[in-house]
């Protein structure tokens, strides 16, 4: 064999050996990249694995024996019924405040009422602070809950209140009636001092005597908005403790919302 005859021969082979090797290359290449492909199957499971995270865990638990039927919980004996007032009563007290414009019966409308179990609605909300307990309807104050610990029995007496928050529109007076009961018969005294906030006014003070008592507010809104009415135990004086007032029970917040006579 001649030495150009070789030259060709070994020529040829490498530029066979150069395209096997880059058909490899490229089959490996194909084969590696539809493996990290998710399979048709794998694409689908994938949201219910996701799904799955989202879902809560159901737990059961495991009871034993003959399940016994238990007693209703009735009203505390000694706490009146209270009823609401009147449109024709919240239309006097409403124009008897300084500043109320000139009202009209018909123009008076029930707004909102809220209550223990029935803490909120579309047109405003109800917080409860430190009942010792609420159920149906009633919350119960007490400060007997901390007896004999004088500091402790006023930062909890502090903290009680019922706290309305409701969206008024300009231009309308709203009357807010927060609706309470000094125990009867009363533990101690029969009257308590309580203290009104509403938003953007000084607070205010009033007391409230044995059985059933309106405690009102009016004021005219003059910018719409969300406002806040928080009825609490008025602040000790002078350093001083609480005296031993009467446990109280909160009935309910009843807002009537009354448009200016044209």
């Amino acid at each position: 064999m001649s030495a150009s005859l070789a030259r060709l021969e070994i020529c040829l082979s490498s530029k066979w050996v150069g395209l096997l090797c880059g058909l490899v290359f490229l089959v490996s290449a194909h084969v590696a990249a539809a493996a990290q492909q998710p399979k048709p199957g794998e694409a689908q499971k994938a949201p219910a694995v996701s799904q799955a995270k989202k879902k809560p865990k159901v737990m059961v638990f495991t009871l034993s024996g003959t399940p016994a039927p238990g007693k209703q919980w009735e009203r505390p004996r000694g706490v009146p019924k209270v009823q609401p007032l009147s449109i024709g009563e919240k239309l006097t007290i409403a124009q008897g405040v300084h500043g109320i414009p000139a009202l009209s019966a018909a123009a008076g409308t029930p707004f909102l009422t809220l209550y223990p179990g029935h803490l909120y609605d579309p047109l405003g909300s109800l917080e409860l602070g430190w009942p010792e307990w609420d159920r149906l309807g009633i919350a119960y104050y007490s400060q007997a809950i901390a007896t004999g610990y004088e500091d402790a029995r006023d930062s909890l007496a502090k903290e009680e209140h019922a706290e309305l928050t409701f969206k008024a529109d300009a231009g309308n007076v709203y009357l807010v009636d927060f609706i309470v009961v000094i125990e009867v018969p009363t533990t101690s005294t029969g009257e308590r001092d309580f203290e009104l906030k509403v938003s953007g006014l000084a607070p205010s003070e009033v007391k409230a005597f044995s059985g059933g008592n309106h405690l009102t507010a009016v004021f005219y809104v003059q910018t719409g908005g969300y406002y806040t009415a928080r009825l609490g135990l008025k602040p000790k004086q002078n350093g001083g403790t609480y005296p031993r007032w009467g446990d109280w029970y909160f009935l309910a917040t009843d807002v009537t919302k009354f448009v200016p006579a044209q």
